[in-house]
């Protein structure tokens, strides 16, 4: 299981949130990139699993996404 190094999640199962919560949506990573301010690079690095995100980025995409840091996180 890969997990962040901080913060102790699962990144897999934070990259399926992130995957589903924008296609429900009907966005594509490029959308959300730029609704989000995230680059396409480390959007598509989270949606693989390849790298933990900082809070303030966990943040903006929650906003993007229309859900909270927690639901984006899968604490709740």
């Amino acid at each position: 299981m890969n997990r962040g190094a901080d913060v102790g999640y699962d990144m897999q199962a934070i990259a399926r949130r992130i995957k589903g919560l924008r296609t429900e949506r009907g966005l594509d990573q490029a959308t959300l990139s730029r609704i989000s301010g995230v680059s396409l690079n480390l959007i598509q690095q989270y949606e693989t699993g390849q790298s933990a995100m900082r809070l303030d980025t966990a943040a903006s995409l929650a906003e993007a996404l229309g859900c909270s840091i927690d639901a984006l996180l899968c604490r709740c």
